[in-house]
């Protein structure tokens, strides 16, 4: 069997810290949106306040401006602050029906065995497969996913080698950090 071909095998054992950090990784788009809209409430409310205490005055305009602009502003902290806790609750969840599994990527395959359940899935059935500076996250659907993180991989020339072997099967579906 060639170095390519070779199969990578890793024992995968998740914690909190790895659901929590893909379920933020799924959220990302969002917040990139999310950011710029509650900077800009923060702004304004914090430039519009500044503006009243230093004229002494709160005009009709400003009240009108925080009265729209604050609800916002609160919607968005709420919102993340949910997200936050709510993360957090999930990812504790996960992390206690885990169970340490053994993985192999074939050519063509992701197999798992664990103390519980085993399966196989061509890596072609996947969604995509996005990799992050710590982990490779592994999409079914497009809520559905797991994590696996680099950690794992003890030999160093396994995560070029699954990058090759993802690119081939998922093509354009594979967000896949550089190489190099």
């Amino acid at each position: 069997m060639t170095d390519e071909n070779k199969e990578i095998q890793i024992i995968v054992d998740l914690i909190v810290s790895d659901y929590k950090r893909a379920l933020w990784q799924h959220s990302r788009r969002t917040l990139l949106i999310a950011m710029p809209v509650l900077a800009a409430f923060v702004f304004l409310a914090v430039w519009l306040t500044a503006s009243a205490l230093l004229y002494g005055n709160v005009s009709p305009a400003l009240t009108w401006y925080l009265a729209l602009g604050l609800p916002p502003f609160a919607i968005s902290c709420l919102t993340i602050v949910i997200l936050y806790v709510s993360y957090g609750k999930q990812a504790r969840q996960l992390a206690s029906l885990n169970e340490r599994t053994k993985i192999t990527f074939t050519a063509t395959e992701l197999i798992s065995d664990s103390r519980s359940s085993a399966g196989r899935i061509l890596l072609t059935k996947f969604a995509k497969a996005v990799e992050t500076p710590i982990d490779f996250i592994f999409y079914q659907q497009d809520k559905v996913f797991f994590p696996i993180p680099k950690r794992f991989f003890e030999d160093g020339a396994d995560i070029p080698r699954l990058r090759k072997i993802l690119t081939s099967n998922l093509g354009d579906r594979a967000k896949l950090l550089s190489s190099g």
